[in-house]
């Protein structure tokens, strides 16, 4: 039952994984769009709403992606990627075979997770997320230099990061329950699959 009890964490931590993919892979549907010839004239006709829509999924994207990587343990109720990788080494839940089986899984996680480019990552996302998309911080939009210590964050690293949290995720959650890991078992409706790379067909059709 105790390990029941982490199979639905995982299952928690999967979908947000899955959510911020999604978003991830809005922001790189509108790349496509803006930089490919082919819906240059989709893109004309259309620039203030998808240059509303791709602010937005962007602000949705680190909301999400911030969730996951948050360090803090105030939060009780919270599940981080952090707090997983935590539990899943001191937790009493697991017994001791699958632990032996879950600790090399987990070791080589965090010591990508500590690395100093996934660190870095991570506090540019918590960042961006406490001063330009959670909070009005009227100092720091109103301060050039501060704003560009934001720092850079690219799709590539976001991929990498998201990658990371779902490969971990699904490997414990296999061992633990001997199965792969699908939405559609943990979900009391259906849910079609969503990927916004299969929107250019159509706009290029529609662009022609």
């Amino acid at each position: 039952m105790a390990e029941r009890k982490l199979q639905e964490i995982i299952t928690e931590l999967l979908f947000r994984i899955k959510f911020a993919k999604e978003y991830l892979d809005c922001c790189l549907a509108y790349n496509e769009i803006r930089n490919n010839i082919s819906y240059l004239n989709v893109y004309i006709q259309a620039r203030s709403y998808m240059t509303v829509t791709n602010r937005a999924t962007v602000v949705a994207l680190m909301m999400e992606l911030a969730k996951l990587c948050e360090t803090t343990e105030k939060k009780k109720e919270a599940q981080s990627f952090n707090r997983f990788l935590n539990r899943c080494i001191t937790s009493s839940e697991i017994s001791r075979d699958k632990k032996k089986e879950i600790e090399p899984i987990i070791n080589l996680a965090r010591e990508t997770w500590e690395s100093y480019r996934f660190k870095e990552m991570r506090n540019r996302i918590i960042f961006r997320r406490d001063k330009l998309y959670a909070h009005y911080d009227k100092g720091f939009f109103l301060d050039e230099d501060r704003a560009l210590d934001c720092g850079d964050i690219n799709y590539e690293d976001i991929k990498d990061l998201i990658a990371l949290m779902h490969n971990t995720c699904e490997e414990v959650f296999c061992l633990l329950s001997g199965r792969t890991w699908s939405e559609k078992c943990h979900q009391k409706t259906y849910e079609p699959d969503r990927n916004c790379f299969d929107v250019l067909d159509m706009l290029g059709r529609t662009a022609e």
